[in-house]
C-alpha cells in the first residue's frame, strides 16, 4: 500500500533534518535549512511541522525507533530473560545505526541534552533513557535476586553505550563483533550468578 502523501513529505523532511543536524549541529538547524535540504519551500515545511522543535521530537525519536525496530525485529514471542537481553545487544550495534549522519546526529543530539537546548528533546531524551533501562531491569528481575539488579542493569548500560559512544566518535575503529561479545559475556554472567547453585535445589 503506497504511504500517503503527508507521510512522504513528513518522512522526507526529517531524513533532510538528519542530514542538517549531522552537520550543523541541534542549535543550528533551522526550519528553512531543513526545507533547503529537503529541496521544498519553508511554507511547505510549516505546512506539516507546527514548529522546528516538533520536527527535531519527531527526528530524535525516528533516529531512536532504529534501535526499538530491530529489538521486535529479534525477539521471539516469548523470550528468555537471555534471549532478551542478547536482542537488546544486537539491536544497537548494526551498521544502519552507525551511517554517518546518523552517528553524527546521536552526537550533535548528545551535545544538546548536556546543554539542555531544548526541554522537548531533553524530556523525550530521559523517556528513552528509561524505557532502555526498563526493558533491560525485566530481564534481569525474572533472573536475579532483587538487590543485584540495579547493578547488573548499570553495568551492562554502562557497557553498550560505551561502546556505542567510542564507535560513535571514532567510526574508522568500529567492532560490532567484540561489542557483542563482550555485552553477552556480561549478560550471561549476570543471569548465571543468579542461579541457585546445585546444593540448594
Amino acid at each position: 500500500m503506497r504511504k500517503p502523501i503527508n507521510v512522504i513529505r513528513r518522512d522526507e523532511l526529517v531524513r533532510a533534518a538528519i542530514s542538517v543536524i549531522a552537520q550543523d549541529g541541534v542549535g543550528g538547524a533551522t526550519l528553512a535549512s531543513i526545507a533547503r535540504r529537503a529541496e521544498m519551500s519553508p511554507a511547505l515545511v510549516s505546512h506539516y511541522f507546527d514548529s522546528k522543535d516538533e520536527l527535531l521530537a519527531l527526528t530524535l525519536r525516528r533516529v531512536s525507533s532504529l534501535v526499538r525496530d530491530e529489538l521486535l525485529r529479534r525477539l521471539p514471542a516469548d523470550p528468555t530473560p537471555e534471549q532478551r537481553l542478547l536482542a537488546i545487544i544486537d539491536s544497537n550495534f548494526q551498521p544502519k545505526l552507525y551511517e554517518p549522519d546518523v552517528q553524527k546526529a546521536w552526537l550533535r543530539f548528545g551535545l544538546a541534552f548536556q546543554e539542555r537546548d531544548s526541554k522537548a528533546l531533553h524530556r523525550i531524551n530521559r523517556l528513552l533513557g528509561r524505557r532502555f533501562q526498563s526493558n533491560i531491569g525485566f530481564a534481569f528481575r525474572q533472573s536475579l535476586p532483587a538487590e543485584r539488579v540495579d547493578d547488573a542493569v548499570d553495568g551492562l548500560i554502562a557497557l553498550i553505550d560505551g561502546y556505542s559512544w567510542r564507535f560513535l566518535v571514532d567510526p574508522d575503529n568500529t567492532d560490532f563483533e567484540a561489542a557483542r561479545r563482550v555485552c553477552a559475556a556480561y549478560a550471561r554472567r549476570q543471569l548465571e550468578g543468579g542461579k541457585p547453585s546445585p546444593s540448594t535445589v
